[in-house]
């Protein structure tokens, strides 16, 4: 696949060693104590279609009493069963995902005087987070700062309801959990006559959702390859 096993914390231990610990180091103690740094996490999901990790067997059965191996056929035929394996496949997968990455992190953050931020993939569309084992609103809770990302020339369209609710899904949480800022990833994959006046009005639409910090989408040097039209 094209990520890691997000569901393995050994693999998600190896990962953040490199991208979160020797990032941390890079930043000399006493700054670190002085300022807020963070870490965005973007768009990070469960696994593929049907994600499977080594230890899933396992957990399934602690937790649900039966084997997962001799039902996985359920995910894909239909019986009467089918249901209550699917609910409790994608359950399982939401826990692995939850603790072995997105709190496993956090707490990497932690130790090293960072704070976590970013957003999921799919925090706007509930079938989506549905088929990739995504619980927007157990994740986000223990992120120190949510966020959800707009990034497309259609935000604060009257038609695309997916955004109002992936934006209002995550502030929600915000609130409930007192967090005091919001990110919202903006400006991307937006035509080169954007402009001031299109930035302007994902700023203010953003804002009214819920959103009070924006997270450039990027800043390359040069426009070749899908940097052309990325950001």
């Amino acid at each position: 696949g094209s990520i890691v096993d997000n569901l393995n914390k050994d693999s998600v231990d190896y990962y953040k060693e490199y991208a979160y610990r020797r990032q941390a180091e890079a930043i000399p103690k006493e700054i670190r104590k002085k300022r807020n740094f963070l870490i965005f996490t973007d768009e990070p999901v469960s696994g593929g279609m049907l994600p499977w990790t080594e230890k899933i067997e396992e957990v399934f059965l602690k937790e649900k009493g039966y084997p997962l191996t001799e039902n996985y056929y359920r995910m894909i035929l239909e019986d009467d069963f089918s249901q209550v394996v699917r609910k409790d496949y994608w359950q399982i997968a939401a826990k692995l995902f939850k603790e072995n990455f997105i709190i496993n992190l956090r707490d990497c953050c932690k130790e090293n005087g960072l704070e976590f931020m970013g957003h999921l993939e799919s925090e706007e569309d509930l079938y989506l987070q549905a088929i990739k084992g995504v619980n927007v609103y157990e994740s986000m809770w223990e992120f120190d700062h949510p966020g959800f990302d707009a990034i497309y020339v259609k935000t604060s369209s009257r038609d695309d309801y997916r955004q109002v609710f992936g934006s209002k899904s995550v502030t929600s949480v915000a609130h409930q959990r007192g967090s005091e800022r919001v990110f919202c990833e903006m400006f991307g994959i937006t035509p080169y006559n954007f402009g001031i006046d299109g930035m302007k009005r994902y700023c203010g639409w953003t804002y009214i959702m819920g959103a009070n910090t924006a997270v450039p989408h990027g800043f390359y040097y040069g426009t070749a390859g899908y940097r052309k039209y990325d950001a």
